[in-house]
């Protein structure tokens, strides 16, 4: 006659679905048994409002850790299976536009890795796939180290993770290209006034500073250069 009451006090006491079950399931026709059946289904009211408020604030906030957090606290909840669903969409999303902002061989690597068939994974694969030809041009842009190498990868990748590089060499070599002509110049105007004229002496000189072919350019036109000087300083005299 006490059993059951003392077993209803301590449902009461916990007030928990689990413990509402166990005096139901030792007392199915109790005393006490329809008290216990109301309490038992306003826990459950309460608990499915409850998952349904869970429920929409993760919608609301739509992201993986939110649906993450809603199959935690309800593993066996009404949305369950579609929070995991969403869950993996968002994280699919989100690890996606993670590895495109830092853009880096690794972050795409990593993605992929996490999510060979995910929503981006064709993307990650044609990202890399570009990203091993622009590393190969680069590498032969600079084997070569011309102007005509940096401006042709420039050409293909002109927004090219190396295009601050490319356009910082050429103008560098520029400077450098513009420096030994200058350079030539001088040597050539020295060796006129010296008397040591000789095309040998200028050749050797060319082809330590400069390519053949101005080289050959400077050769051919050196008389000119120099009966350009000489008409100059006539003419300051004459002055």
């Amino acid at each position: 006659m006490y059993a059951p009451s003392i077993s209803r006090a301590t449902a009461c006491r916990w007030n928990t679905e689990a413990s509402y079950l166990v005096y139901l399931r030792n007392y199915p026709n109790g005393i006490h048994s329809g008290e216990v059946k109301s309490r038992l289904d306003k826990i459950r009211e309460e608990r499915k409002e409850a998952d349904e408020q869970s429920w929409k604030k993760s919608c609301l906030i739509n992201t993986s850790s939110a649906y993450d957090k809603y199959i935690k606290v309800f593993p066996t909840g009404m949305h369950v299976t579609e929070a995991k669903r969403r869950r993996d969409e968002c994280k699919d999303c989100e690890d996606w536009a993670e590895a495109t902002k830092t853009n880096t061989e690794r972050s795409i690597t990593s993605y992929l890795a996490n999510h060979l068939s995910g929503k981006f994974a064709e993307n990650a694969r044609l990202w890399l796939k570009r990203n091993k030809e622009e590393e190969e041009k680069w590498k032969r842009a600079q084997s070569y180290g011309t102007i005509e190498a940096y401006k042709s990868y420039l050409s293909r990748y002109p927004n090219g993770k190396y295009r601050k590089n490319a356009n910082a060499l050429i103008q560098d070599k520029r400077m450098k290209k513009k420096s030994r002509i200058i350079v030539v110049i001088l040597n050539i105007i020295v060796a006129f006034f010296a008397g040591v004229w000789p095309h040998i002496v200028i050749c050797h000189l060319l082809d330590n500073y400069l390519h053949s072919m101005e080289a050959c350019l400077l050769v051919i036109f050196s008389p000119l250069i120099i009966l350009l000087i000489l008409a100059g300083i006539y003419g300051m005299h004459r002055r």
